[in-house]
């Protein structure tokens, strides 16, 4: 059975939100292997993660309400200039 476009819209927000949870790992791992201060370093490696985990957290928020969402068609022309 084909998904609708809710259903991909909603799919490709999953996978992006894990590609960040995956970057966001990654960097604290990066972090925290280069930490050389012999204890305590730990501390901004972890709010670093913690911060971007809550950005990530809200854009994915954001993304869910907007294709939720219903929003109107804007008229020919009438549309965001690129």
């Amino acid at each position: 059975m084909a998904k609708n476009s809710d259903d991909l819209e909603l799919d490709a927000i999953d996978d992006a939100f894990q590609d960040k949870l995956k970057d966001l790992f990654g960097k604290l791992v990066t972090n925290l292997m280069v930490t050389t201060d012999g204890g305590g370093g730990e501390q901004k490696p972890a709010d670093q993660f913690a911060v971007g985990l809550e950005f990530a957290r809200r854009a994915r928020q954001i993304a869910l309400d907007a294709v939720k969402t219903p929003t109107k068609t804007p008229a020919k022309g009438k549309g965001p200039q690129s």
